[in-house]
């Protein structure tokens, strides 16, 4: 039988913390207990907060900003607006194109035309030039000379609007008394009003002496005074037709000198002469009046020897001097006389000429324009009557108008075959209102 058994052996007594364990506890810090408050919320982000904070704005406040970004918007639309306008209107430009109307005219004619004439009869003009050169050749010693002096002036018609001819032979006189005679017949052109002023006609011709010597020499320098015709006197023409130096003249001698060789003068002047021919015709074109014509052929030159000069005892200076007289037309004038039809269909002074002064040039007789006043000539070829644009008149019409209404101006000048607009930028409806923007393109064939 085993031993009895106590209470305290069936019911364990309750332990108690050693010190030991009681120390450890108490040195762990005392520890807060994480407690979950009801409705508390995670905490938000700044954003969260402020959709939640807009959110719960008043709806007079969402409407005020709503407004307020749409009438930003519009004014920036508003300014884009201007400020496109504004570069619009400053680098805004126009070009009209313009094709003028445009004639072709075959020319076969034949025509004939008198000095200064009165339309309808067709006139020409004369355009005159002088041109001379020396060259020294071998000469001889001769027994006794006697020479005419000889020298070139300029006749003046300050008498009557008609030209006044005066032929070969015709004696003048300088302020010594001494009597020269015209050498070819010349016709002096008609007296002229310019700008309320009378403008004598005038025209160059040779003279030679009427007797040999050294006394008919005279120079520009020396000798004062006008030439009279003779055959005037005591009429209203001697003050009024006359004559002045238009270079030295000289030659006149008399007694023994020294002469070229007949042979070595011929030649050199021939050679000179065909010179002088070459300057005289380039130099010719300059002294076309602006609004004519003069051709290849329509010309006349005479060639005079100069008197020879003495270079001590072996040779001495010849030289020629050449006279052009060249006639012109009026353009208008001229086209005129064949083609009257054709420019019926321009304005007044819209048109030009292009080709005019390529046709072949026939004249009939030299010696006709001379003696009668009246040449004959033929021309045939091609030319075209093209209009005029007047390029500052239609711009400033052009200035600020719809392109739709440019066609209908364009057309009332009556000169422009076709055209056409060009308008930067291109959603432009209208030209320019500054004319300076506007450009005239004109299109020639």
């Amino acid at each position: 039988m085993s031993p009895r058994k106590s209470l305290q052996d069936i019911v364990p007594p309750t332990r108690r913390p050693s010190a030991k364990g009681a120390s450890s506890r108490a040195s762990v810090p005392n520890e807060t207990p994480i407690q979950i408050r009801k409705h508390e919320k995670p905490q938000e982000s700044p954003r969260e907060k402020t959709i939640e904070r807009k959110a719960s704005e008043p709806k007079h406040k969402k409407s005020y900003r709503r407004s307020w970004m749409l009438v930003t918007f519009i004014f920036l639309v508003i300014s884009l607006g201007v400020i496109g306008a504004a570069i619009t209107l400053i680098f805004s430009k126009g070009t009209i194109v313009i094709k003028p109307k445009t004639i072709s005219v075959a020319v076969s004619t034949s025509q004939i035309a008198k000095l200064n004439a009165v339309p309808p009869q067709l006139a020409y003009e004369v355009i005159s030039a002088s041109e001379e050169a020396r060259t020294d050749v071998p000469a001889v010693q001769t027994s006794a000379v006697e020479k005419k002096a000889v020298g070139l002036i300029t006749l003046y018609n300050n008498f009557s609007n008609t030209p006044q001819k005066i032929v070969s032979g015709t004696r003048v006189s300088n302020a010594k008394d001494l009597i020269y005679r015209t050498t070819y017949d010349v016709i002096i052109p008609a007296q002229k009003i310019v700008a309320g002023k009378a403008v004598p006609g005038s025209v160059n011709v040779h003279i030679a002496a009427e007797k040999p010597g050294p006394d008919y020499n005279s120079s520009l320098t020396d000798l004062t005074g006008d030439f009279k015709v003779v055959a005037f006197q005591n009429t209203p023409k001697y003050t009024k037709i006359f004559a002045r130096m238009k270079t030295d003249i000289t030659g006149g001698y008399s007694g023994k000198q020294v002469v070229p060789d007949k042979n070595a003068q011929a030649a050199a002047e021939k050679a000179l002469a065909g010179k002088l021919n070459a300057k005289l015709i380039a130099n010719a074109k300059n002294l076309i009046p602006k609004g004519y014509v003069a051709y290849d052929g329509a010309y006349a030159i005479r060639y005079i020897p100069l008197s020879p000069a003495a270079q001590g005892t072996s040779s001495a200076s010849v030289g020629v001097r050449a006279v052009y007289t060249g006639y012109v037309f009026k353009a208008d004038d001229l086209v005129r006389s064949f083609a009257k039809d054709q420019l019926a269909q321009f304005p007044p002074e819209g048109y030009a000429f292009a080709g005019l002064d390529t046709l072949a040039f026939k004249q009939a007789s030299t010696s006709a324009a001379q003696a009668s006043s009246t040449i004959a000539f033929s021309l045939k070829g091609n030319i075209k009557i093209v209009g005029t644009i007047p390029v500052d008149k239609l711009k400033k019409e052009l200035a600020g108008k719809q392109v739709q209404d440019t066609g209908s101006i364009i057309k009332r000048y009556g000169t422009v075959g076709g055209a056409y607009a060009k308008i930067f930028p291109v959603w432009m409806r209208s030209l320019p209102d500054d004319p300076d923007r506007i450009n005239v393109e004109i299109q020639s064939e």
